[in-house]
């Protein structure tokens, strides 16, 4: 098995980006295509796969999010619309089947089966039913709860192995744009919380799944140092962490009919993770990957990321207390109230998922009671600091309030660390 598993997505939706992703793997670094199923140039894809698979290895791209299906409208109603076009973004099927009464769910759940078995059905009959076909998702679609139940079910009763789990090492990724980076840790973020709750799920069906996933933090935006940086804060421990990649290139009108968003496609990132992935410096840097302790000072600090997580939340709430009043005139008091409730869910995911990295299930409402009230305990704290210190102790407001949210923030740490989110065995 490679040390790192490097694929590309996307493959067989077009003849751009067909060749596009042959080249990078013909002249590069790349050792498996992720196919879909229902793109315009499958059967040229997966010919060429076939001459390359002593080399290349292959993965099913689920798709439920862009394009038309290969069911029939009129068997999918609620993944598809009149024309066969998928209706949904992973974001909007998600509350779908979140909200859905239980027969809704159940029905989705059958058309999404359908919908799998039809695509790995159109595979399989181009390269067979022996060859051995991994499993992934188009805009990571297969990690909605509902949707992972039915991948996770037929990944087992179909043979197919691995299923990724796109579980990525925290780093702020350089040399992007703002909005990008925001965009790519709440992406990290999400897909963390995904991870951990489809877990039990792909225990129960003996999934296997590589332990880590480099590329949603910087998603089509890879450069050689988010590579660098992901595979350092990776322990190497004979795991094969995948790079997903999307060096596929479109030509002008491939994509005309495609929907969805097409300019995604025309990126010219494209072209950077094509050189990317045939430069020489992208194989000796995957070919140092291997066997050995994880490497020093460069996993992310837990301070670091406790203290990042705590200003997340603290801006959650002022924005939410701010556009609720203003925006949407509601009492300033009902406004705050919400905009604590889910500050305090926003803080809680990321303390407990991203700075303390503790996954474990078993004593989550428990914890949640417990970390609503520490905070609680916290706010009682910090303005009674604040009324003593200001009344009897002549501080400064501002002054005292500093004061006392440092003395909070070293408790709230303390409590996370050892009682709260203590190192999971």
């Amino acid at each position: 098995m490679a040390r790192v598993i490097v694929t590309a997505d996307d493959y067989g939706l077009t003849r751009g980006i067909t060749d596009s992703i042959l080249e990078a793997a013909d002249k590069g670094a790349l050792t498996r295509v992720s196919v879909l199923a229902n793109g315009y140039d499958l059967e040229y894809a997966l010919a060429q796969w076939r001459s390359r698979q002593e080399t290349l290895s292959l993965s099913f791209h689920l798709n439920l999010t862009e394009g038309v299906a290969l069911s029939s409208p009129k068997d999918i109603p609620h993944l598809a619309d009149a024309q066969g076009r998928f209706r949904h973004s992973p974001a909007s099927l998600l509350v779908r089947s979140w909200w859905a009464l239980p027969s809704t769910r159940q029905a989705i759940a059958q058309e999404v089966e359908q919908e799998f078995m039809l695509q790995l059905s159109r595979i399989r009959s181009h390269v067979g039913q022996a060859a051995h076909i991994g499993v992934d998702s188009h805009q990571h679609v297969h990690m909605v709860p509902l949707v992972f139940g039915v991948v996770a079910r037929l990944a087992a009763r179909e043979s197919l192995a691995p299923v990724r789990f796109p579980r990525e090492p925290f780093f702020v990724p350089r040399g992007l744009a703002f909005l990008d980076v925001v965009r790519g840790i709440a992406r990290q973020c999400g897909l963390r919380v995904f991870v951990w709750a489809n877990m039990p799920a792909a225990r129960a069906q003996g999934v296997a799944h590589p332990g880590y996933f480099v590329g949603a933090l910087a998603s089509g935006r890879l450069s050689l140092a988010h590579v660098r940086t992901a595979l350092k804060n990776i322990p190497q421990n004979n795991t094969a962490p995948e790079v997903g990649t999307h060096p596929g290139i479109a030509k002008d009108g491939e994509l005309a009919q495609w929907g969805g968003d097409v300019a995604w496609h025309y990126s010219p990132w494209r072209c950077k993770e094509q050189e990317l992935l045939m430069g020489q410096e992208m194989r000796k840097l995957l070919q140092s990957f291997g066997p050995g302790p994880l490497s020093a000072g460069l996993q992310g600090s837990t301070v670091g990321k406790f203290l990042i997580a705590g200003v997340a939340a603290t801006a959650t709430n002022l924005a939410l207390l701010y556009g609720l009043t203003e925006l949407f005139a509601i009492w300033y008091l009902v406004s705050a109230v919400i905009a604590y409730a889910l500050a305090t869910l926003v803080g809680f995911i990321l303390q407990k998922f991203w700075a303390f990295a503790h996954y474990s299930r078993a004593r989550i409402k428990r914890e949640a009671a417990w970390f609503v009230l520490n905070n609680l305990f916290g706010l009682v704290f910090a303005s009674a600091a604040l009324f003593i210190l200001v009344e009897y102790g002549g501080w400064w407001y501002m002054l005292a309030q500093a004061a006392a949210l440092v003395v909070v923030a070293a408790w709230n740490f303390v409590a996370y660390r050892f009682f709260i989110f203590p190192k999971e065995a």
